[in-house]
């Protein structure tokens, strides 16, 4: 399909070419010989729903799969590009990546420990926050009126550990400050321990739980501002796919960025309730 596609494509003038094509068929003349644009990239990303960038659980995709699912797919087919998805746990898709068993793995806040893993979009050497999937504020939850609380730069009357979801990078940034941290793997899990007093709060991505806790209608729990962080999340690649596709990652890159903000908006309908 793609090199059809390719071959109709330099029959016409490259001027008369939609942007996104343009832009591929000219990369496909400047690759070498040995790195070919392949037909289908495999991508994995987790199995626990993060919504709406990640939509259900389990290892199926859900249908509509979520925003970043979407993204991707709208801005590979741009390209001409086939996208297979594959779930599993989180940290399974950061092996599998640095492995050179899928091609690449959503949606990861950058983080130094993932780079044995994969590659990030950058720019002079730092997160290019330009060809992003999204950005998450990353909040501090509280049973309802509880004296927890956190001013921008600490917390306040924590005598129990801080929840937080198993493998998310604020786990890391929590600890560096000195806090106790208990991890649990879902949003459900760490809600529960909040609301049952074996938490003082539970920080997370204030999208995920807002959505948890109106589709649960749970009213005893409130979300506390300003943000405890805000985060930069990417499509991260193998480096074994990075090292023969450099190109055609950094177009895929490029190409989310350009369509990301307008996509999103658009997308973003089919997930409001």
């Amino acid at each position: 399909m793609l090199s059809a596609l390719l071959k109709r494509s330099c029959q016409r003038p490259l001027c008369l070419l939609p942007p996104a094509l343009f832009c591929l068929t000219l990369l496909c003349c400047l690759l070498p010989t040995a790195q070919a644009v392949p037909l289908t990239l495999t991508l994995a990303y987790a199995d626990i729903e993060s919504f709406p960038y990640q939509a259900g659980n389990g290892i199926e995709p859900a249908n509509p799969p979520g925003i970043a699912v979407e993204l991707i797919q709208q801005a590979a087919a741009d390209l001409g590009i086939k996208v297979n998805f594959l779930r599993m746990p989180g940290r399974r898709v950061l092996s599998e990546m640095e492995e050179g068993h899928v091609d690449g793995g959503f949606i990861y806040s950058y983080n130094s420990d993932r780079i044995r893993s994969g590659v990030y979009p950058l720019l002079e050497g730092k997160p290019d926050r330009s060809r992003r999937l999204a950005t998450l504020h990353y909040v501090l939850y509280r049973r309802m009126h509880d004296k927890v609380s956190w001013d921008g730069s600490q917390f306040s009357h924590l005598s129990t550990p801080l929840g937080a979801n198993t493998g998310y990078s604020v786990v890391a940034d929590l600890r560096r400050q000195g806090v106790n941290v208990e991890e649990a793997r879902s949003t459900a899990q760490n809600i529960q321990k909040l609301r049952s007093g074996r938490l003082d709060a539970y920080v997370a991505q204030a999208i995920v739980v807002d959505a948890y806790l109106a589709g649960a209608k749970i009213t005893d729990i409130e979300k506390i501002a300003p943000p405890v962080s805000s985060k930069d999340y990417f499509l991260m690649f193998s480096h074994q796919f990075y090292a023969s596709n450099s190109q055609l990652a950094e177009a895929l890159w490029k190409h989310l960025g350009e369509i990301r903000d307008r996509a999103t908006e658009q997308l973003a309908k089919r997930y409001q309730d």
